[in-house]
């Protein structure tokens, strides 16, 4: 459950930035078709989720973890402890939202789809993401007050994005 709590923040914090980097480069009345509910709303997620597979391979294959997982003490390694590489984490992310998350385009597909694969970790210990792309999941304590920060939109996200590597 962790897990997806975090790619939820994660999800937030990269759908809230885009929105504001549109509404800053689009005219507006792109904007408002863009943010209507409908199908209008349907592209902008699917481009919100096209853009987030690669942001979310890069961010684990440099720390091993994006800021949601990291509240949460969430780290994805190889198999061999090592960080994934971009290939494996790109391939890894773009599985998680097709199966794991049924694209999250339709609501009940989603959530049926979520179910499952619930089911099968705690019976398997294991996702099939993670066993076709050769990674593991570890967890950690999650921070004190994690629960906090993802109701409040921090600054210091971008401090942690933009930090010397």
């Amino acid at each position: 459950m962790d897990a997806l709590l975090a790619r939820m923040v994660d999800y937030f914090w990269f759908s809230f930035t885009l929105g504001l980097a549109l509404r800053g480069l689009l005219p507006p009345e792109a904007v408002e078709v863009l943010m209507r509910p409908g199908m209008e709303q349907l592209l902008f997620n699917s481009v919100t989720l096209l853009l987030f597979a690669p942001l979310e391979a890069w961010f684990l294959s440099q720390r091993g973890t994006t800021p949601g997982k990291a509240l949460l003490r969430i780290r994805v390694r190889s198999l061999d402890g090592s960080l994934p590489t971009y290939q494996q984490a790109l391939m890894r992310s773009v599985q998680v939202w097709l199966k794991g998350m049924g694209l999250c385009l339709v609501p009940v597909v989603a959530l049926i789809a979520m179910a499952w694969w619930r089911i099968r970790l705690l019976q398997k210990g294991f996702t099939s993401w993670d066993e076709s792309c050769h990674t593991r999941v570890e967890h950690g304590q999650p921070e004190p007050g994690a629960w906090w920060c993802w109701r409040v939109w921090s600054p210091s996200f971008w401090c942690w994005v933009c930090s010397p590597f």
